[in-house]
Order: structure tokens, then C-alpha cells, then sequence
């Protein structure tokens, strides 16, 4: 079992997540397209872990062509943000879309695809803060949370 995969296992089981519209899982795709382009350089371990959690957010049959087709689209604006200003603005949007209920568990997805390629860079780190605040997290619990993805990752931090 890869390290994404533990974690998507207590997603699935979680019921809040699974009972989510078709707008807030596009938002939740917007924020894990943003997080797979925060570093300015894919590689194959975030983009597999952004596959991965795709494919976990739920949905009905009748929508995955349109997730899949908002997928593609999500990625091509993560890619063309230039400024921690424009983040900081589209993390807001998202934030606002996203139920409070699932922000936990929607930031530890975040955590995860941030932290695939077992380095977490300047901009990740911008990143994550950023959407930290969009989802009103005090320091405390964004690093409760970062502990708590790491640890269910089956990482040790400074891996």
C-alpha cells in the first residue's frame, strides 16, 4: 500500500466527504491542482498522488467525465498563477466554496500531494499557509493537522 493510499482509506470511510456536492469537489480539485503547481515543478510523485486523491472525491457515475474535464482545466490555471497574491485570491474563492465540516481533511489532502515527493519546498510551504489562513486554521492546528497527515503518510518528519 502506497503512502497516499493510507490516507485515502480513512477519506473514504470519512461519511462528511463522501456526501459532498459536485461544486465542492471541484473546489477540492482546484485546491489539489494548486498544491500539485505551488513548487513551479511537477514530478511524477505529486502528479500520481493528485491522480490518486482524484479519483477518491467522490462523485456518480454521471459526473466523472465533467470532474475529469474540470480536472484538466484546474490544472492549466494552478499552472498560470504568478504571484502569492493571486494564490492568496483563489485560495479564498476556494475556501469559501468549501464546506467548514471537511477543511481538515481538504487541507490534509493538500499536506499529502505537497509532501509526495518526500521534499517540501519554499513555495509548498507558501502554499499551504496560504490556504492554512483561506480556511480560517490558526498556526496550531494547520501544524495539528500537518502532524497528523505526516504521521498517516507513515512518514517521519525530516523524511
Amino acid at each position: 500500500m502506497n503512502r497516499i493510499e493510507r490516507l485515502e482509506k480513512r477519506w473514504l470511510a470519512d461519511r462528511d466527504l463522501q456526501e459532498l456536492s459536485p461544486d465542492h469537489t471541484r473546489a477540492i480539485i482546484d485546491a489539489l491542482a494548486l498544491a500539485v503547481y505551488a513548487d513551479l515543478n511537477v514530478d511524477e510523485q505529486e502528479e500520481e498522488a493528485f491522480d490518486s486523491l482524484l479519483l477518491s472525491l467522490p462523485c456518480g457515475w454521471s459526473e466523472v467525465e465533467d470532474l475529469d474535464i474540470h480536472a484538466s482545466k484546474a490544472v492549466k490555471a494552478a499552472a498560470t498563477i504568478g504571484s502569492v497574491e493571486g494564490l492568496r485570491a483563489r485560495a479564498n474563492e476556494i475556501a469559501a466554496t468549501i464546506p467548514e465540516h471537511v477543511r481538515d481533511q481538504v487541507f490534509s489532502m493538500l499536506i499529502a500531494v505537497a509532501v509526495a515527493d518526500l521534499e517540501m519546498h519554499e513555495h509548498e510551504v507558501t502554499a499551504l499557509t496560504v490556504f492554512g489562513e483561506a480556511f480560517g486554521f490558526d498556526q496550531a492546528k494547520a501544524d495539528m493537522i500537518y502532524a497528523d497527515t505526516i504521521e498517516g503518510l507513515g512518514l517521519v518528519e525530516g523524511d
